[in-house]
């Protein structure tokens, strides 16, 4: 029954009583008083709770809008993987083109060189 349940049981009972003034008056039948009277505080603290359950859930969804939302989350770790992805492609290019050029500049001084000497040794070649 609980805590209200067992105050009406209490009010059960309570003989009624007649409030007169010289002899005319209301009768007044305490059980209904009581039983108001429960009804009345049994509101105000389940109101009181309701409101403090309200400020909870508002509390909570203000902490869970500020926290991580999965979504926001989600999107930016797939752009951070693209951003890191694109980047290393770049790099990966760059690298590349750096070699390249390295390769084809010794290809270059090598076949100057090849030339100088095939030159070189047909000059000698004819001076016999």
């Amino acid at each position: 029954l609980g805590v209200a349940g067992a105050l009406r049981t209490a009010c059960i009972g309570i003989p009624d009583f007649a409030a007169t003034v010289l002899g005319t008056g209301p009768i007044v039948n305490p059980d209904d008083v009581c039983a108001n009277f429960v009804d009345m505080a049994e509101d105000h603290i389940m109101g009181r709770s309701d409101a403090i359950g309200d400020t909870l859930r508002y509390n909570l969804g203000k902490e869970s809008y500020q926290d991580c939302d999965p979504l926001k989350t989600g999107m930016a770790r797939l752009f951070c993987d693209v951003y890191c992805v694109r980047d290393a492609v770049v790099r990966g290019d760059r690298s590349i083109l750096e070699n390249l050029e390295r390769a084809t500049q010794i290809t270059q001084k090598n076949t100057r060189a090849l030339f100088k000497w095939s030159t070189t040794e047909a000059k000698s070649d004819s001076t016999w």
